[in-house]
């Protein structure tokens, strides 16, 4: 559409492009790894979530149809990708540490389309999700090459870490960006080969670490007991405690209830709360 700048879209389309992703669409790696202290034991490591850039291409396609284009170019600084609509052009500069292999040349353009497409709008909430700090004991170690240590992030953190992301959406996320839009997301979707996924993300298959169906009804009672909180400005301590003293389904079940109950008196969406923990959690719901 020459002569069209995005602005002509309306600004609908581009609320629409800011738009948060789902608790499923959201993928997670370990950014930074533990360090072995002085003193014994380990420092805390750093979680962050992204998106793959399959998604960041289906949110423009969801949008705004055939109305975008992309190019990319090699410069001196890394891979260029150009995305284009209308007349409106914003580019960003993707890398790799080593493109010498398939997988890595892939994640460079990988990259270079999710950081120009972030210039758009697309994937710009995730910035302002709090840092997600994870204990050494949440963690999976491995013995690498030349006995170095290899950390992983296990299903039962990542389940964890979603939490904690629907809740940020509960709290500050839908506010300021508005409602999640869904694409079909699904939790563990094989995705795209990310720019920097030189080690894996989470631990390698072979080691089963589900979480039991009691655990899942503590964590949607607590979930529900901290937008209670949150909506009431109470202390959520109290309340946790509770849950986490809890010791059968139908005290889980009960809780849950109440709190719910409680949260609609206050004027809160129990079945917004609901739904987004479901999100979360549909990986082993």
């Amino acid at each position: 559409m020459p002569g069209m700048e995005l602005e002509d879209l309306g600004i609908g389309y581009i609320r629409e492009l800011r738009r948060p992703f789902t608790p499923a669409a959201v993928k997670w790696k370990l950014q930074v790894s533990p360090r072995e202290k002085s003193g014994g034991g380990f420092t805390n490591g750093l979680a962050v979530c992204h998106i793959d850039a399959r998604l960041a291409s289906d949110r423009l396609n969801l949008v705004l149809g055939f109305a975008w284009s992309s190019r990319f170019s090699r410069t001196d600084h890394g891979l260029e990708c150009t995305i284009r609509v209308g007349d409106t052009v914003r580019d960003d500069l993707g890398w790799m540490d080593d493109t010498s292999q398939e997988t890595g040349a892939k994640g460079e353009y990988s990259d270079a389309l999710k950081r120009a497409a972030v210039n758009y709008g697309v994937g710009v909430s995730l910035y302002a999700v709090p840092r997600q700090y994870v204990q050494a004991e949440q963690l999976v170690q491995r013995t690498g090459p030349g006995g170095k240590r290899l950390w992983f992030l296990p299903d039962r953190t990542i389940v964890v870490l979603r939490d904690r992301y629907a809740r940020w959406l509960l709290e500050d996320g839908i506010a300021s960006f508005g409602e999640p839009l869904n694409h079909g997301d699904v939790p563990d979707s094989q995705g795209d080969i990310e720019a920097d996924d030189a080690e894996p993300e989470t631990e390698p298959a072979g080691e089963e670490l589900g979480v039991a169906d009691l655990d899942i009804l503590r964590a949607k009672a607590r979930f529900m007991a901290q937008a209670l909180a949150d909506r009431t400005g109470t202390e959520y301590s109290d309340l946790g405690n509770l849950v986490g003293a809890a010791a059968s389904e139908p005290e889980l079940t009960e809780f849950y209830r109440r709190f719910a109950a409680d949260l609609k008196k206050a004027g809160g969406d129990p079945n917004r709360v609901q739904e987004l923990f479901d999100q979360a959690h549909s990986a082993v719901a």
